[in-house]
């Protein structure tokens, strides 16, 4: 039968085949199931592809393994996950494809669980970014996570980049409108 064997002549009786190996009618053992592959039952015939978000390692698999958080599987029967590239993320594991970095946070390195914020004085508007911009003179940034820069007042101005605050006009100097950028 189908998952058993018999490893001598003459036997009464046939032995069911481990979880992670299998056999076919008429089999003196079992074998294992390959790299990639599974069986998770006791007298199994046939091993199955990992999933998509799933790998396996090793021969003889009884289950196999979920892809990590930051890393994602599309394929089936895969040996390995791929991690997610810089401006994307999983917070999950057996992924099969990652999420961009919403605006206002980035990631610079690959293989991410989680996006950071835009630093104060700096913004990202779109999503799926590597680094935040700075807020450029005449504009600032108060606030982590920003998705935009604020424009300088009337009687404030900004002299350079990545500032959080801008600075007052002095005695006998004035900015009569928003500062241009």
């Amino acid at each position: 039968t189908e998952g058993t064997y018999s490893a001598t002549n003459a036997s009464v009786s046939c032995t069911m085949c481990n979880p992670g190996t299998y056999s076919n009618p008429g089999s003196q053992e079992c074998y294992d199931c390959g790299i990639g592959t599974f069986q998770p039952l006791v007298g199994g015939f046939l091993c199955e592809n990992c999933t998509a978000g799933t790998y396996g390692i090793a021969e003889g698999q009884s289950t196999c393994i979920e892809c990590e958080k930051g890393k994602f599987g599309t394929a089936t029967g895969a040996q390995d996950c791929d991690e997610c590239q810089a401006g994307q993320f999983t917070d999950d594991t057996r992924q099969t494809v990652c999420d961009d970095c919403q605006a206002g946070r980035y990631t610079a390195d690959i293989g991410q669980e989680t996006c950071l914020n835009c630093a104060i004085g700096k913004y990202e508007n779109v999503g799926g970014a590597t680094e935040c911009m700075e807020c450029v003179e005449g504009r600032y940034q108060q606030f982590l996570g920003r998705t935009v820069c604020e424009i300088c007042g009337p009687g404030f101005y900004n002299p350079n980049t990545a500032q959080t605050a801008c600075l007052l006009c002095g005695n006998g100097l004035y900015m009569p409108t928003y500062a241009a950028p």
